[in-house]
């Protein structure tokens, strides 16, 4: 595995791609995608329900803003929140989409980079991330790739010693391979 270079004193910068499921990776933070409701109704955010229990709905259904935006969360925002029971310092509840699941990789990159952002802020020295938009969301796991190479490469980025981009579904991880090797990401696997 390569890992990105730092200063002597500095531990180097670890940005890799592995065939787990997310929530199996140890981190501190998990950073993944839902919907503008916040229903947990599958992917990360069934999964997270299925591990963690009602509480993980219930406690993203407290985070909807109200009646002014008819119980929907606006595209690009992030929810921060995690319960006593997992084993994360924060969950990004990231909403890379709008309502009938579009995007584009701008919003997406935003959406990424405040995210990481705000595990900078908050000190968070490990992150597990899933391909953002790529399930229910339309964007395309190779235009995911891209973006999250460059975005994780970023200088501002580099105080957070470790990224594990998820991908466990056995064809977007070959997928997510070729590219690596095809395009010379700095993602490594």
């Amino acid at each position: 595995m390569t890992q990105a270079s730092s200063s002597p004193q500095d531990p180097p910068c670890v940005r890799r791609l592995r065939k787990i499921d997310i929530l199996d990776q140890p981190a501190e933070a998990l950073i993944y995608s839902t919907n503008v409701f916040l229903s947990c109704s599958g992917g990360v955010g069934g999964a997270l329900v299925d591990r963690y229990g009602a509480g993980v709905q219930e406690m993203l259904q407290e985070m909807l803003p109200g009646s002014a935006r008819r119980g929907r969360a606006a595209q690009g925002s992030i929810f921060e929140g995690t319960l006593p029971n997992m084993p994360y310092r924060q969950i990004f509840h990231t909403v890379p989409a709008d309502i009938w699941q579009n995007t584009t990789p701008e919003v997406v990159e935003r959406v990424l980079a405040a995210a990481l952002g705000r595990c900078v802020e908050l000190g968070l020295r490990s992150v597990a991330l899933s391909a953002l938009a790529t399930g229910f969301g339309h964007m395309m796991l190779d235009d995911f790739l891209l973006l999250a190479d460059r975005v994780l490469a970023a200088p501002a980025f580099q105080a957070i010693p470790e990224v594990t981009l998820c991908i466990n579904d056995p064809p977007g991880y070959a997928l997510a391979l070729r590219l690596l090797e095809s395009r010379n990401l700095k993602l490594q696997f």
